[in-house]
């Protein structure tokens, strides 16, 4: 007779950690539906399945809950940047192939949809709030400054150079991404699913020249 290995319970620390990463995922859904402004603690807490409590144990508002968010959300953009391009990154990665995928995350419309409003919403609130508009717009160089690193790590391992600064270029892929958002949000159906890849890499192929033909 086989036996049932006991589940380990979970340490203080790991059950918070466990409860932040629920809230998060709660707050997602919670935010791209009702927006900031009418969203409210319980509505979060109750698609959690959390109390108010645990809500408040994790975050001391609402607010910085919206800042989490944004922070996990930037975080997560950055790492899949460094896993592609980075150092450490997987012989032959930063490939077109790689670049479509990155810049096609989530397929299901769902998630996809709730990615971009996410985004207007950090937007939207940063344009009522002096001290939120100052760590979006942070958060917003951290990941231009990635996306710069990126560019240039990819242009050097083919032996081009870009015609614009790594920076600017990396502006342009940044702008490309949240006006392509705003379409697909306007018009979910009205642009193909991989169009923000297909304009990332011709905007990237315009950019570069052969080093050997400089």
């Amino acid at each position: 007779m086989t036996t049932t290995p006991t589940r380990r319970r979970l340490n203080r620390a790991e059950k918070r950690a466990a409860n932040r990463t629920r809230l998060l995922e709660a707050a997602v859904r919670v935010f791209a539906e009702r927006g900031y402004q009418a969203a409210s603690v319980q509505e979060i807490a109750e698609e959690s399945g959390l109390s108010n409590g645990a809500l408040y144990y994790n975050f001391d508002s609402k607010q910085q809950l919206f800042l989490a968010l944004m922070d996990d959300r930037t975080a997560a953009r950055i790492a899949e940047l460094e896993a592609t391009f980075g150092p450490t990154a997987a012989s032959g990665s930063g490939t077109e192939h790689d670049i479509r995928r990155l810049t096609g995350r989530d397929s299901s419309a769902a998630g996809e949809r709730r990615e971009w409003t996410l985004l207007f919403e950090f937007l939207a609130h940063s344009t009522r709030d002096p001290l939120f508009r100052r760590r979006f717009r942070a958060r917003v160089h951290s990941m231009r400054r990635a996306l710069a690193v990126a560019v240039g790590r990819r242009a050097g391992e083919e032996g081009t150079r870009l015609t614009l600064p790594v920076e600017q270029a990396a502006a342009a892929i940044q702008a490309l991404g949240w006006g392509v958002a705003a379409q697909r949000l306007a018009d979910p159906a009205g642009l193909p699913d991989d169009f923000l890849g297909t304009l990332v890499i011709a905007l990237l192929k315009g950019l570069t020249q052969d080093q050997a033909a400089a």
